[in-house]
């Protein structure tokens, strides 16, 4: 954590000193719509609406969660954005108050409507239109194909076994000795389990809106909710949550060439290895120890982040300047510096949808090297000095010149 500060500014250092609420927000806004994870929501928002009512945000009730589970949340919190003397149980807050006029806190605010929630919905809902039948609710594919029929009965037990996972490491941040959190395994358990059960619901069960699964809504109100409260800390002022918007970060590479430099399968396996180990690194650099954003698609042309939007160009400069000298630290001490990344970061939007042109950006764009030189061309040029420098054992047999690991 030592190295990140000494890469970062005073309003970057928000983002360090703030670390654990960020990530704790973030798993507020992840569960905030726990609700929908029930046999009633689907009831009540079928053509029969049975039950009549059904509020999905008022799940404090043991019928829907252990006690258990609510006494450890209740016993967490935090202080409110910019409010340092007001304390708020940050995961009931956003799970009980994500609707209706109730504004408690500062970050109850950046998730509700018009908030991150809002601008996920509008586009995650188009122009629903239908409703399904209670016993016949179908999650859709996104061509509209309706092959997963939501089972009704496992509903609770689904939630039941998140829950048990939830309380499990909730408890873990409940007591922790003297604020020390392992938070890249905590935050990996509960998404992990979040996204098994979360998958067989839906977030809108109207047709055609029910090719978005609640855990599609789920992770995108959390990525999107994780960036705006980084862009507030960063910018030290609140921001009206009509007017958040974000950007995309784009870190390019060109896969198939440095697995397809390989002269035999295992060569090629490796290399595939060694890529993907640094795209988790990445990732988790982003997401967790500098938690500024989430991870929002990942092919051959490259991984791709939601991140904040600050106001000023001189922090949106920082913030790429960081990013960029971790992930070519990343490249240089994994591959040599092999191939390089060609880092850019969006226009600012207030809906992700500019992700397909980010994308078609990436595909396109020349991978121009953004180091002076790279670690294996400077041991290349060390080894050269040296005339028997082909004997090296750490030289590679083929070229007899460039290093490679064993």
């Amino acid at each position: 954590m030592s190295v990140i500060k000494n890469m970062c500014s005073k309003n970057m250092e928000s983002i360090i000193k703030h670390r654990d609420l960020i990530l704790l927000a973030e798993i507020g806004a992840l569960i905030h719509d726990l609700g929908k994870l029930s046999e009633e929501f689907v009831g009540h928002s079928s053509v029969e609406k049975e039950p009549e009512k059904f509020p999905h945000n008022k799940i404090f009730d043991p019928n829907y969660m252990p006690k258990s589970l609510m006494d450890i949340i209740d016993k967490i919190e935090v202080d409110d954005l910019f409010q340092s003397k007001k304390k708020i149980k940050i995961l009931r807050e956003l799970i009980e108050n994500h609707h209706g006029r109730n504004r408690k806190s500062n970050l109850l605010k950046i998730l509700k409507a018009p908030g991150c929630d809002a601008a996920d919905s509008g586009v995650d809902k188009g122009t629903p239109g239908r409703k399904q039948s209670k016993d016949n609710t179908f999650i859709s594919t996104a061509f509209g194909y309706e092959k997963r029929p939501i089972n009704l009965s496992q509903l609770k037990s689904f939630r039941d076994e998140f829950c048990d996972v939830l309380e499990k490491e909730l408890s873990k941040i409940k007591n922790a000795k003297d604020g020390v959190l392992d938070w890249k395994e905590i935050r990996a358990n509960i998404f992990k389990s979040a996204e098994q059960t979360f998958s067989k619901a839906l977030g809108e069960t109207r047709r055609a809106s029910n090719d978005v699964t609640l855990w599609d809504h789920s992770y995108s109100v959390a990525s999107l909710y994780k960036a705006a409260l980084a862009k507030i800390l960063i910018d030290n002022e609140l921001t009206g949550p009509q007017d958040l918007k974000w950007r995309i970060l784009s870190i390019n590479f060109d896969k198939l060439k440095f697995m397809g430099s390989s002269y035999n399968i295992p060569d090629t396996l490796r290399r595939k290895e060694l890529l993907e180990g640094i795209e988790e690194k990445i990732k988790n650099f982003i997401e967790v120890e500098f938690p500024v954003g989430n991870e929002i698609y990942r092919d051959e042309t490259g991984i791709y982040f939601g991140i904040p939007n600050p106001k000023d160009n001189s922090k949106q400069e920082e913030l790429k300047n960081i990013f960029t000298e971790e992930v070519i630290r990343l490249f240089q001490d994994v591959i040599d510096g092999e191939i390089l990344p060609e880092i850019n970061i969006s226009k600012d939007s207030r809906p992700l949808t500019i992700l397909g042109n980010a994308i078609g950006k990436g595909k396109n764009q020349p991978q121009v090297s953004q180091v002076a030189i790279t670690k294996w061309k400077d041991k290349w040029n060390k080894d050269n000095l040296n005339k028997t420098a082909l004997l090296d054992e750490g030289l590679c047999k083929i070229v007899g010149c460039k290093y490679y690991d064993n």
